[in-house]
């Protein structure tokens, strides 16, 4: 009996520091994951207004979206109120719509539009899906 004591406690102090070498890998990728992120970026121009700067100049309008501002105004407007493109809070449709033209129009990738607009690859990814399934 002695002996199966004796077996169970040194069993229990493995036990223990196994579970505790698992807490602490635990807390490690906790703090690498969370703690060592880079900064939030502080664009010189945010994307929005680099879209409206685009849109002030017909030529230069065309060159980065393939149509007209007033083509653009157009097609925001027939997207918002027919095909439901709204706005979120990290960003408007018009940046959404003008971010997904320079992208197939160019076309850019979306590490490319990642750069040019400040913003992350994820949010990069879901305004340009969330434009493309209006059509």
């Amino acid at each position: 009996m002695a002996s199966l004591r004796k077996i169970f406690s040194t069993c229990s102090l493995q036990m223990i520091a196994v579970d505790s070498s698992m807490v602490c890998t635990s807390m490690l990728y906790t703090l690498t994951k969370y703690y060592t992120r880079s900064q939030v970026r502080q664009p010189v121009m945010s994307g929005l207004d680099w879209v409206e700067r685009k849109l002030t100049n017909r030529n230069s309008c065309y060159n980065m979206f393939r149509m007209t501002p007033t083509v653009f105004y157009w097609l925001h407007d027939t997207l918002v109120e027919q095909y439901v493109l709204k706005s979120s809070r990290k960003s408007t449709s018009i940046e959404a719509l003008g971010m997904f033209l320079w992208m197939v129009g160019a076309p850019q990738s979306v590490r490319q539009a990642e750069d040019k607009f400040e913003r992350s690859l994820g949010t990069v990814h879901n305004m340009f899906f969330k434009v493309l399934n209006c059509s």
